[in-house]
């Protein structure tokens, strides 16, 4: 057996110790510092159905070990009298514990615990426990009904009232007397009447009355209770009569704070309810969900308005079907960055496909919402109609891209039509370039005027768009050049005479006066790896050579 060493001073050896601690009827373990199991006697490793062996080392929190406590529930590890003791320093008495025993059998033990102070013990703490398992099985019923009873209320937060047939007060548990000060001895009518709101106490009556007519029910019903600092709490309060317990047992759960959190959650929700539904744009929610499709979760009417249904049409569908398909990978693409955590925000402009089949832009701001544990649960989207300002910024971007006086596209037109010209090169292959400068503008500057110079350009202008086809571009690049990219032209003799064409263009401005306005014109094919700049060089310097020529032309006639 163990020795049980350092814990007196007499001139006993360790042998009779030893001797001395495995005779006694009551079980004694020693706890180290930690917790563990350092020593024990037999009666201790009798009671607790396990060896010397397995005992040693064992701590209190051992998940072999399976402790209950009188009412049924888990006794947790840190709890246990010894390592309190350890803990606090203080002794524990008579705690009642039951133990699982390897074989599967329940065994009660009434343990008490105390720190070793002597030199050899300090730090430790010696637990000794008796097995009452007779002793509680041994009692009639309404004796161990009322033993588990009084050490359950005994340790129970919630308040315990035991009312006998007369309608007195013969037991208050230790929170009711804490809560509502002593009333043992008086009457429940008088307490009830005392304590309990004016507004719900016609319940309380009622529940009696009923418990009265049918005695093996139980009833419980909210109400509010007054507290000894004179405040109102709420508490769930059940009335109910125990088998083999006199009277009426009375057991109050103070619910004050659950029934705040739910009037603060349902104001919230009612607040969020209302806000969602008034809201002045459009608002819906999406779910978040890795096999199924988004679906719409829930949508106001101004949503469901954009894209002329009622609510109660949309929840419920793929959100698919409510974003135009030349805009859905873009919407896709901006949803996965809120999923990924890229951003907090999404906003971006979409055309969504109306019940009529029509398409209406619109503004769309997209955000993820979370729960406690910061998992993303839906993403919220706001809509709003974006037909105004998308119809402004559609004419910012034309005026940004045309020539204000002559209503052809401007160098940065151009710039863009060439970008995507030669960045295709299926595309880029059967075009061409024609430069275009106008012969004898400067006279008609100097004779009319720029305003008579700026009814030429136009003139010209137009002129040129009737020349070319839908899908060439006509820009002016100066005050008097213009350039025409035409597309799919596709042979030499095709390109020569849209050329030849430019080149026959001519503005009468004044046929007595013979003010005629021409045009030199120069073409330049692109090229692989053609720059934008490069192109238009080589078209410029083709037409400088064919005004020359012209100018030599009309000088040697």
């Amino acid at each position: 057996m163990i020795v049980l060493t350092g814990l007196t001073n007499t001139p006993l050896g360790a042998d009779a110790w030893t001797e001395i601690v495995d005779v006694l009827p009551e079980g004694i373990v020693v706890q180290d510092a930690d917790g563990a199991i350092v020593g024990a006697n037999v009666q201790a490793c009798t009671v607790l159905g396990l060896t010397a062996d397995q005992l040693l080392g064992r701590t209190s929190f051992d998940p072999r070990w399976r402790a209950l406590r009188p009412d049924g529930s888990d006794f947790p590890g840190d709890e246990h009298p010894a390592i309190v003791t350890l803990r606090t320093g203080q002794p524990c008495d008579g705690v009642v514990m039951g133990v699982e025993l390897p074989t599967g059998e329940r065994r009660w033990i009434k343990i008490s615990s105390r720190p070793l102070t002597d030199r050899a013990g300090a730090g430790r703490v010696v637990a000794t426990f008796s097995d009452i398992t007779a002793q509680i099985a041994s009692h009639d019923a309404l004796a161990e009904r009322e033993l588990v009873y009084r050490i359950f209320t005994e340790t129970s937060r919630d308040h315990v009232v035991q009312v006998s047939d007369d309608g007195t007060i013969r037991y208050q548990s230790p929170a009711a007397i804490e809560a509502g000060g002593p009333m043992v001895g008086t009457k429940i009518a008088d307490a009830l009447a005392r304590n309990v709101h004016p507004d719900d106490l016609a319940r309380v009556v009622d529940h009696m009355a009923r418990i009265d007519r049918e005695p093996t029910g139980d009833r419980s019903a909210e109400m509010r209770i007054r507290h000894r600092d004179t405040t109102y709490r709420w508490y769930d309060v059940r009335v109910w009569r125990a088998p083999g317990i006199p009277g009426v047992v009375f057991e109050a759960h103070d619910i004050t704070a659950i029934r705040a959190a739910e009037r603060r959650l349902a104001d919230a929700e009612t607040f969020f309810r209302q806000a969602f539904e008034d809201a002045p744009i459009g608002l819906c929610l999406a779910s978040i969900d890795d096999v199924a499709p988004p679906q719409l979760v829930a949508c106001n009417r101004l949503y469901a308005h954009a894209f002329g249904y009622e609510p109660e049409d949309l929840v419920g569908q793929p959100t698919s079907g409510q974003i135009h398909a030349d805009d859905w990978a873009a919407a896709q693409a901006g949803r996965q960055r809120l999923l990924n955590g890229e951003t907090t925000r999404e906003r971006m402009q979409v055309r969504i496909v109306r019940r009529d089949g029509s398409a209406l832009w619109c503004s769309m701001t997209r955000s993820m919402l979370r729960d406690g544990d910061g998992t993303p649960r839906f993403t919220m989207a706001q809509l709003e109609d974006a037909t105004e300002s998308r119809a402004v910024v559609d004419e910012l971007a034309a005026l940004a891209h045309s020539d204000p006086l002559t209503g052809v596209s401007n160098r940065r037109g151009l710039d863009v039509a060439l970008a995507g010209l030669l960045t295709d090169a299926v595309a880029s292959s059967p075009a061409a370039l024609y430069f275009v400068d106008l012969d004898g503008f400067k006279e008609v500057n100097d004779r009319l005027g720029h305003a008579g110079g700026d009814v030429v350009l136009q003139t010209v202008a137009q002129r040129l768009l009737g020349l070319t086809r839908t899908g060439d571009t006509v820009a002016r690049v100066g005050g008097d050049e213009f350039i025409v990219l035409a597309r799919h032209v596709g042979s030499e003799e095709a390109a020569e005479r849209l050329g030849q064409r430019l080149r026959d263009m001519a503005v009468t401005v004044d046929a007595a006066a013979a003010l005629v306005v021409r045009a030199s014109v120069g073409m330049a094919r692109p090229r692989a790896y053609d720059s934008a700049q490069a192109l238009i060089d080589r078209a410029d310097r083709m037409m400088y050579r064919v005004k020359q020529a012209r100018v030599v032309s009309d000088a040697h006639p």
